[in-house]
C-alpha cells in the first residue's frame, strides 16, 4: 500500500518508535554483522535500529516516499523501492527476513503461496522469518473493527483506521488523515485475513518450522479470542536437520 507523499513526513509522529518492537527484533538476531531484510520497512525506523547494532540491514518498501524518507533520515541502513514479491531478485542470503505492521495481509492467497517459497530460499540454513499481522481469528467474528485513533498533537493530525465488510475472503481497510476536521487524504484497500491455523499450515508446507507465536511484542502467549496482534517466528527447516 502506498500513501500520499506528505504522509511519510508525519508517519513517525503518528506511529512513534516502540522500544518493545525494537527489543524484540534485536533479540532474534544475536550475532553482529548478520544480513537482515526488512520487507515493508516504511520509514525505516526499525531497519535503522538493527543497522546501528552492527547488522547489515536492507529495507524495502513499495512506497517511494517512504524510501526517500528512510534514505534521508537513516544513513546507517540501506533502502530500496521494491515489491516484497520480488525479493528473489536480491543477491545472497539473509539470516533474518521480517515484516511488521500487518504488511503480509496485503497478499492474497495466491501471492502468499508464491512469496513463502521465495522467502525460504532467501534465508540461510536455520535462518529466521518473522512477521506480524492482526489477530484475524478474533476480527473475523466481528462485523466491523475500529482501531483507536492515532494523533500527532504537534501538527494537529488525527489518523483513523477501520476494517469493514469483513468476510473470510477479504476485508476492506479504510484510512483517513484529518487536520482540524479537514480530510488530508482517505483510502480504501483490500486485505486478506488468514487464520492462524492456515498461516501455520502454509508455512509448514513450504519448509518452515514454527518457533513461537505471540499476541504482541511483550511476548504474551497468543489467544485466538483476544483483540491483539499475531506474531509468528519461523525458522527455515533444512532437510536432514532437527532444527
Amino acid at each position: 500500500m502506498t500513501f500520499p507523499s506528505p504522509f511519510a513526513d508525519v508517519y513517525e509522529g503518528i506511529f512513534p518508535r516502540d522500544a518493545a518492537v525494537e527489543r524484540f527484533l534485536l533479540s532474534l538476531v544475536r550475532e553482529p554483522g548478520s544480513r537482515i531484510l526488512d520487507a515493508g520497512c516504511g520509514t525505516g525506523l526499525y531497519c535503522n535500529a538493527l543497522a546501528q547494532k552492527g547488522h547489515d540491514a536492507l529495507g524495502i518498501d513499495l512506497d517511494p516516499a517512504m524510501i526517500d524518507y528512510a534514505k534521508t533520515h537513516y544513513p546507517d541502513a540501506r533502502f530500496k523501492v521494491m515489491d516484497l514479491m520480488n525479493i528473489g531478485d536480491l543477491p545472497g542470503e539473509f539470516y533474518m527476513v521480517y515484516s511488521t505492521g500487518n504488511v503480509l495481509a496485503y497478499l492474497n492467497g495466491i501471492d502468499l503461496l508464491k512469496f513463502l517459497p521465495v522467502a525460504w530460499k532467501k534465508l540461510m540454513p536455520g535462518g529466521i522469518w518473522f512477521f506480524q499481522v492482526m489477530n484475524w481469528d478474533y476480527i473475523l467474528a466481528l462485523k466491523e473493527y475500529v482501531f483507536p485513533e492515532r494523533h500527532e498533537r504537534e501538527k494537529g493530525l488525527a489518523f483513523f483506521r477501520s476494517y469493514t465488510r469483513i468476510t473470510e475472503e477479504k476485508v476492506l481497510f479504510r484510512t483517513r488523515l484529518v487536520r482540524q476536521d479537514r480530510i488530508l487524504f482517505e483510502s480504501e484497500t483490500k486485505m486478506f485475513p488468514f487464520r492462524s491455523k492456515d498461516l501455520i499450515r502454509f508455512h509448514e508446507k513450504t519448509g518452515f518450522r514454527l518457533v513461537s507465536q505471540y499476541a504482541g511484542y511483550d511476548r504474551i502467549p497468543y489467544d485466538a479470542g483476544r483483540d491483539s496482534a499475531n506474531l509468528f517466528v519461523f525458522r527455515k527447516r533444512v532437510e536432514g536437520s532437527h532444527e
